[in-house]
Order: structure tokens, then C-alpha cells, then sequence
């Protein structure tokens, strides 16, 4: 980097963005917006990269074929403090599905799409729902105070992956556990890796199994299905890879939304007040809290395999791109007063799921299981209430999913 580059960095702002206030976008989306929607910014690697908090520019930059999902590719922006020579070195099954781009990712997406329609989705809701219960049946067999995170969205969302592909009951307390150790900010780096790589041993096996012995699921269905092509879409270690960013897409995420929308209808109880007096209206609160809150807020990341024009910006070839799904989902051009929770608004448009090609292939599930989880929550917990507010430290401003690391409540 040359003397001009470093005073350009210099002058650049710091990304992601800290929040002043834990349960909302940052203050400097906003101006963002205003004065610069396609904006230079400093990562915490000390490189440059370009954030868009523009709705629309951000539509048109991941429908546009000159872009990258690469996480490989030496340019890639990494939003948080990583080695970047073990992310470029990592096992290829890191790059499943969502690291890969076209032709690949069509070939992969076209595999698993049959398993994701809003009907085969939608015939889950009653397991789904039993899931939610028999967690809420821990919960308070347990007694409050009690930790709404490790007691009901960790296990809600871990048992329905369980679920979709096949893991056998006697496995699943495992499952939960490793699952839940790896979503803790707290899980010191070794112990995470560690943990993982016991993950990974399981998921392997578990496909070894289902390759000897296919079996009606997810999982021994995509097998079939691979097995039957001329040139099989996927190998084995492309099966753990996929299984793996399944976990990793469908776990993580979901607990933090079930974590946050909880404290988002708490604040709320206005909000809350109209849920209750009418569960058809979770799929619309369900839709608000995911734009509300974009826990994936700085999990859209892309790099420029050509030079391209946004906005008027031009980006060049080999530079990073984060789209700000939190800045996208308030943008005040797409939505009246963002920065008000209004369960009634009805908007399904936010991008907390993404667009374009890469758009979350799981977000029915998702859907079902927060609608499940907030409408059971609520329903059977009618004095449900924080038992003590999220500390700073609780918060994971540093995590490519955001959300918190335990909320304690009672009833």
C-alpha cells in the first residue's frame, strides 16, 4: 500500500459499524445513506472494501453476474478478525453451496432445491411445532430464571436440522452440545476448533452411514439423488461440507432472531399485545423482527470479478463489496419510519435472507420455526419477562451473526 492509499484508508471509516444502541442499526447507516450509499470503509484487517446500505443498489449489485461468493479468493473482505491464511487454506468443504459461484452453486442449488419448497416446508410445521413445545416443557420444568437461549432457540434450532436429515434421537444430545459450544462467543478459539473438528467427525460418519444405507430424509434422499446423475454433483466431502453449512446457516441464525425477537416484543408490548390477541398475525411479525433486527447484518459479503458501476461508484476488479443488510432493511426510501417495530407492516421484502442467486435456500423453515417458537412462547408464558437485561458483553458485536450469548428470563 502506497503513502496515498494509507491517508485514503486513514480517512476511511471503520467497518462493521459498533452499535450505540445494542438493539438497533447503527447511527452511521444512516448518513451512509445519505451522502455515500456505495462507501469506502476500513475492516478490521486494515484493508479497504466498499459497503452498500442502499436497498436498491443493493438489489442491483447481487443480481449482477460480475460478482463473487469466493471466500477462497485472496481479495475476499473478512468482517472480523480471522487468520486469513487458514480461510484461504481451508478444507474445500468450507465452499460449499455458499462460497461456490455459477456454474457450481446452480448445480449444487438444484440438488437441494425440491427439499426446500414452501410445501414440503410447510408439512414440517406440526414436528416443528412439537419441537417447540417439548422445549418450552424443559424450560419451565426447570423453573425461572432461565436461560431463553440455551433452554428453547438453541434446542429448537438444532433438533429441527436433526430433524430434516435424519439424526438419530440417540445422537442429537450430542449434537445439541457441540452445536451449542460453537455458537457461544464465549468457546475459547482452541476449544471451538476442537469442538468443531468433532462436528465434522460426526457429520462424516453420519453420511458414510447414509451413502451405505440411504435412508428417507434430506440427507439419504440428496444421496440418491446424486448417485443417480452421470457426474455425481457432489462428493463425500462435499456432502459434510453442504451438512455442515446447513448447521451452520440454519443454527446459528435462528436462535439469535428467536433471542432477539423476544426482547424486541418485550420492548415492545404494544407490539406484543397484538401478537397475542391474534397468532395469524406471526408470519407479519415474524417478517418485521428479521428486517427489524438483521442478524445477518454483515454476512453478505462478495468480491468483483470485473470492474462494475453502482450507483455511480465504481468498483474495481478484485475488490470486496459487503452489503449491509441492517443499512438495506432501514432504508427509509424502501420503508416508512424503519426504525419502528410495526408487526402490521406486512413487508416481506427486507433482504434479512439475502438476494439473488445466494439467497437462503432454508428460509421457509426459518419462517416456521420463529412463527412456532413466538406464537407458543407467548401463548403458554403470558407473564414472560426479562428476568435481568443483556449486559454489553453479552452482545456479539463481533460475530458474523449477531445476537446475544444468553438471555435470562422468567415467568
Amino acid at each position: 500500500m502506497d503513502t496515498a492509499s494509507r491517508v485514503n484508508a486513514a480517512k476511511c471509516p471503520v467497518f462493521p459499524m459498533r452499535r450505540e444502541d445494542p438493539l438497533r442499526m447503527p447511527d452511521g447507516y444512516r448518513a451512509m445513506r445519505a451522502d455515500n450509499p456505495v462507501m469506502r470503509v476500513r475492516l478490521v484487517d486494515g484493508r479497504l472494501a466498499w459497503v452498500i446500505t442502499s436497498y436498491e443498489l443493493a438489489r442491483q449489485f447481487l443480481t449482477d453476474p460480475r460478482i463473487s461468493s469466493d471466500r477462497l479468493h485472496p481479495q475476499f473482505p473478512l468482517v472480523k478478525v480471522v487468520d486469513r491464511d487458514e480461510v484461504v487454506h481451508q478444507s474445500p468443504r468450507k465452499q460449499a453451496l455458499i462460497g461456490e459461484d455459477p456454474p457450481v452453486h446452480g448445480m449444487q442449488r438444484k440438488m437441494l432445491v425440491r427439499e426446500f419448497t414452501m410445501r414440503r416446508i410447510e408439512a414440517m410445521r406440526p414436528v416443528i411445532r412439537t419441537i417447540v413445545d417439548d422445549c418450552l416443557d424443559d424450560m419451565t420444568a426447570s423453573g425461572a430464571p432461565a436461560d431463553l437461549l440455551d433452554k428453547l432457540a438453541l434446542p429448537v434450532a438444532a433438533l429441527t436440522i436433526c430433524e430434516m436429515l435424519g439424526v438419530p434421537p440417540e445422537d442429537r444430545e450430542f449434537f445439541q452440545e457441540k452445536t451449542k459450544v460453537h455458537a457461544d462467543k464465549r468457546t475459547p478459539p482452541m476449544v471451538r476448533n476442537a469442538n468443531l473438528l468433532e462436528l465434522y467427525g460426526y457429520i462424516d460418519e453420519l453420511i458414510g452411514k447414509r451413502e451405505k444405507s440411504p435412508s428417507d430424509d434430506l440427507l439419504g434422499r440428496l444421496i440418491l439423488r446424486n448417485r443417480e446423475l452421470a457426474e455425481p454433483v457432489f462428493d463425500h466431502d462435499g456432502l459434510v461440507g453442504l451438512v455442515a453449512l446447513m448447521l451452520a446457516a440454519g443454527h446459528e441464525t435462528t436462535a439469535s432472531m428467536i433471542a432477539l425477537g423476544t426482547i424486541g416484543l418485550l420492548d415492545h408490548p404494544d407490539q406484543l399485545e397484538l401478537l397475542r390477541a391474534d397468532s395469524g398475525l406471526a408470519s407479519k411479525a415474524t417478517d418485521e423482527l428479521l428486517r427489524y433486527f438483521a442478524v445477518g447484518d454483515v454476512a453478505v459479503v462478495r468480491v468483483a470479478t470485473d470492474d462494475l458501476e453502482i450507483g455511480g461508484q465504481l468498483i474495481r476488479k478484485d475488490e470486496g463489496v459487503i452489503v449491509s443488510i441492517g443499512g438495506v432493511n432501514w432504508d427509509d426510501q424502501i420503508y416508512s419510519s424503519p426504525s419502528d417495530l410495526d408487526i402490521l407492516r406486512g413487508d416481506q421484502r427486507h433482504m434479512a435472507f439475502g438476494f439473488g442467486i445466494h439467497q437462503c435456500i432454508g428460509q421457509h423453515v426459518a419462517r416456521i420455526e420463529l412463527e412456532e417458537t413466538f406464537v407458543a412462547l407467548f401463548g403458554r408464558l403470558p407473564t414472560l419477562r426479562l428476568a435481568e437485561r443483556p449486559k454489553p458483553e453479552h452482545f456479539k458485536f463481533d460475530s458474523d451473526i449477531y445476537g446475544v450469548s444468553e438471555l435470562m428470563v422468567a415467568w
